[in-house]
């Protein structure tokens, strides 16, 4: 079957511009335009609410399609959709948290946080920030938190640029921490490579601070740098 064309628009879901009670929510006389109401008890039940003799209304129609078309609204706006602690995952399923991309490493994956569970989620996006200097205070581009008893390796490169495109700098970061228990968290000595044509030599470093771990850039007095940093990381626990 060849590709199917996107739609070129804004995808929204059927009889969504419906007025009054044209549109209802399933099996029901209201009209709602959330998916946790449209997704109700008669939704589940399907045509069973219907009885042998009589006719299923137009109402319920537009219900039925608005919420299956508006999942898939939902999905176009998205691109993958965030994560719930009802759903169930299987090994390969993705979802997202505050704009960060998890995968699923085991089935019936249900009520595990990707963003604090390293055994069942895997980050797949890594990470990118930017922020931006006016003076030689060190800034953290990048906050990593560390749960007890892990590890994580990281790979950072951080990009800066002055504003004015004279100067430039490009640092490498590699690190490792772990956390036993409660405890704070012990950092190894990162590895740092710099190279920048700046005669007024910003910086970028790493550190912990608290349970955190943090990538860092520092300006330059009275020059204004913009700041770009890409990581990965792996976790172990």
């Amino acid at each position: 079957m060849a590709k199917i064309a996107r739609y070129d628009g804004d995808l929204k879901a059927f009889a969504s511009s419906s007025t009054g009670t044209e549109r209802t929510v399933f099996g029901d006389t209201t009209q709602s335009d959330t998916l946790d109401a449209n997704i109700n008890a008669d939704f589940l039940t399907g045509w069973e609410i219907v009885a042998v003799n009589d006719a299923p209304s137009k109402q319920d129609f537009n219900g039925l399609a608005y919420t299956m078309s508006q999942v898939l609204a939902y999905l176009h706006q998205m691109g993958v959709a965030e994560w719930n602690t009802a759903q169930e995952y299987h090994a390969g399923a993705v979802a997202t948290i505050g704009g960060v991309v998890y995968m699923s490493t085991t089935n019936t994956n249900t009520g595990n946080n990707p963003a604090t569970d390293y055994t069942n989620w895997k980050d797949i996006s890594g990470g990118r920030t930017v922020v931006a200097t006016t003076d030689a205070t060190v800034t953290a581009i990048a906050t990593i938190a560390l749960a007890e008893n892990s590890m994580v390796t990281i790979e950072a490169k951080i990009s800066g640029l002055i504003d004015d495109y004279s100067a430039s700098c490009s640092g490498f970061v590699q690190y490792s921490a772990r956390r036993v228990g409660a405890g704070a968290v012990e950092i190894a000595a990162p590895v740092i490579n710099i190279l920048t044509d700046s005669g007024s030599a910003p910086t970028v470093d790493a550190d912990v601070d608290g349970n955190n771990l943090r990538l860092l850039v520092t300006g330059v007095i009275a020059e204004q740098w913009s700041w770009s940093c890409s990581y990965n990381y792996n976790f172990v626990v």
